[in-house]
């Protein structure tokens, strides 16, 4: 599995350029980073001579923030790097095991269809696992993951009452689907920052409780312990279509607000849409 470390202070080439720019007045250990470090960073997949490339974009003031004596500044800058980096390595990884899927197309099918949503997730939780390794970055995942869970209780619930009045089966689905995505890319990046410092399964109450309120914690023991070991033995990974079980996931999620995904004989995607969704009938008992 590919490895990368985190340097536990900075190389004596970052230290020089520091110098230099301390000498050219050109530094101040009062840096603030011009915003958070959103969008400073972005590796992209190209094209050269039939061979598919990685070029990384980032952004100028990253290196004055690696420089930036307050530690909580030069840590989000390492992180974003060290998390591009690891898209890099993903992207090679994937192309050396399964040469030409990046530039194949393939057919519409149920599962490519699940896809577009579900793509991406592992992704991210590989990447966030290789560039995350504190507390204070756990607990703003473990907020976040909170925070979209409820966010999607509640958008799915409101999609639903919405979906009463219009009885469009595909905006109903659509909703909830991308609701249900962001729901799993969050957890994959609360679980992926968890895992090196607590192991996949570590209880955390607020949280918990939420998900017992939803009758969802046995979900999401088994989703953290899915991606945990995808990740553990992606050297084994043989067939693309293992990436599939983010599939079901989604599948046993969107069932929950009474939508449920099928696949027709000749492969296509229907749309099942139930009566009172189970998290309907425990919000009103609540």
């Amino acid at each position: 599995m590919p490895v990368i470390g985190i340097p536990a202070s900075p190389p004596p080439f970052l230290v020089s350029i520091k110098v230099l720019l301390i000498n050219n007045n050109n530094y101040s250990s009062a840096h603030q980073p011009h915003t958070p470090t959103t969008h400073a960073s972005m590796p992209l997949a190209v094209i050269r001579e039939g061979v598919v490339k990685t070029h990384v974009i980032l952004r100028g003031y990253l290196a004055e923030d690696l420089l930036s004596d307050d530690p909580h500044i030069s840590q989000n800058a390492v992180h974003l790097i060290v998390y591009t980096l690891a898209s890099v390595s993903l992207t090679d990884l994937v192309n050396e095991k399964f040469p030409g899927h990046l530039l194949q197309n393939y057919p519409q099918t149920y599962e490519t269809l699940i896809s577009r949503f579900t793509e991406g997730i592992f992704s991210t939780y590989f990447c966030t696992r290789a560039s995350s390794w504190n507390a204070e970055q756990l607990e703003f995942y473990r907020n976040d993951a909170l925070s979209s869970l409820q966010n999607m209780v509640s958008g799915c619930t409101e999609a639903r009452v919405a979906y009463a009045g219009h009885r469009n089966y595909e905006t109903l689905y659509s909703e909830c689907a991308a609701l249900v995505a962001e729901c799993l890319r969050s957890f994959a990046r609360y679980y992926a920052t968890k895992a090196p410092l607590y192991g996949p399964h570590q209880p955390n109450r607020m949280l918990d409780k939420c998900l017992d309120f939803y009758e969802l914690r046995n979900w999401a023991e088994l989703f953290s312990a899915d991606l945990h070991n995808f990740y553990e033995h992606i050297e084994d990974w043989a067939q693309l279509e293992e990436l599939h079980f983010l599939n079901r996931h989604f599948e046993r999620l969107i069932a929950v607000f009474g939508v449920l995904p099928d696949q027709l004989v000749d492969g296509s995607l229907y749309i099942h849409v139930f009566g009172d969704s189970f998290i309907e009938s425990l919000a009103a008992k609540g």
